[in-house]
């Protein structure tokens, strides 16, 4: 895993492949910031070494209100590296790693410092994934999609951050994280 991590794209690359969301990328890339200062002060700085292989693409709406904050979380602490491959290259890891059986992205692979494998994190917070599955076919598509941008917008990219945090929390620690809850605009 440690010869594709490195040949992987840096967020910088991956996003200048992008014509059409280029500017949301950039956008909720930098407003992160703030929102990993929140994550890091309640859950702690990462522990140890941390990759994150995602398996994205730049038009995938999941991606780009997910991998933003997971870069901006990258680039300001040193124990976390993010790279990033295309479906095309990283079939072979969605295939193994379905979501309600079927391949799903963005993938995040939570691998450690010697790049083993220790979680994974697909496609969209799980407040977000309880929300949409209690909608599907009782709601219409546009208004669906009107919640879920509602609900993003609301999130701010903070329940993915707290999700991929609490992965990367030592074992000896889970027990001070247990009780967290994701962080949410309110707490």
């Amino acid at each position: 895993m440690a010869a594709r991590f490195a040949a992987a794209l840096s967020f910088d690359q991956f996003v200048a492949g992008d014509t059409a969301r280029q500017a949301e990328w950039r956008r909720n890339y930098d407003h992160a910031s703030s929102v990993v200062t929140e994550a890091v002060s309640r859950w702690g700085a990462p522990v140890g070494r941390w990759h994150l292989l995602v398996v994205a693409e730049s038009w995938c709406g999941d991606a780009v209100n997910s991998v933003p904050y997971l870069a901006r979380l990258a680039a300001e602490h040193p124990a976390v590296d993010l790279r990033l491959i295309r479906r095309a290259d990283g079939q072979d890891l969605l295939d193994a790693h379905p979501l309600d059986g079927q391949p799903a992205a963005p993938l995040v692979l939570v691998l450690d410092e010697s790049f083993a494998q220790r979680a994974v994190w697909i496609e969209n917070p799980a407040a977000l994934r309880t929300l949409v599955k209690s909608k599907q076919g009782r709601t219409c598509e546009d208004a669906l999609k009107v919640e879920v941008a509602s609900w993003r917008t609301k999130d701010g990219g903070r329940s993915v951050l707290s999700e991929v945090l609490s992965l990367m929390a030592p074992a000896t620690s889970a027990d001070t994280h247990a009780d967290h809850k994701p962080l949410t605009p309110e707490s």
